[in-house]
Formats: structure tokens, sequence, C-alpha cells
């Protein structure tokens, strides 16, 4: 058995250092494919971030809007209530 290690000692250093190459690059293909699908995540979460805001902007740009046509129409109604001819 030594005789037989000894006369291939060559052939299975490569093949053991063949299984821990192969091992070795599974693992690291599945922390790059793990890094990748973070990236991603956190790609889509500054996106979602941009988007929130600007939609806060605009629902809030919306309510002021409302707020002084609802001001305006208060005081054409104030104005119109004195009117004769007002059917409000």
């Amino acid at each position: 058995m030594v005789e037989i290690l000894k006369e291939n000692w060559g052939l299975l250093t490569g093949a053991i250092t063949s299984v821990a190459a192969y091992f070795g690059g599974k693992k690291m293909k599945e922390i790059s494919e793990k890094k990748a699908n973070s990236d991603a995540l956190s790609s889509i979460s500054d996106l979602y971030d941009k988007l929130v805001l600007q939609m806060n902007e605009r629902f809030q740009e919306q309510e002021d809007e409302i707020k002084k046509l609802k001001i305006t129409l208060k005081e054409y109604t104030d104005q119109c209530s004195k009117c004769s001819n007002n059917k409000l």
C-alpha cells in the first residue's frame, strides 16, 4: 500500500488538488451570485426610495393646488352669494 502511494503520489496530489479547486471554485461562484443578488436588491431599494420621494412631492403639490382652488372657489361663492341671480 505504501509503495502504491509512493509511486502515484503525483497523481494523488493532483487529484486532491483538483477536487479542492472544484469545491473552492463552486463556493466562490455561490459567493459571487449572492453578492450580485445583494447588489440588485440594493439598487431596487434605492430606486424605490427615489420613487417614493418623487410621488410624495407630487402629492404635496397636488394637495397645495387643491387648497388654493378651494380658497378661490370660496371667494367666488362668497361674491356670488350677494348677487340677485344667484342659484347656488
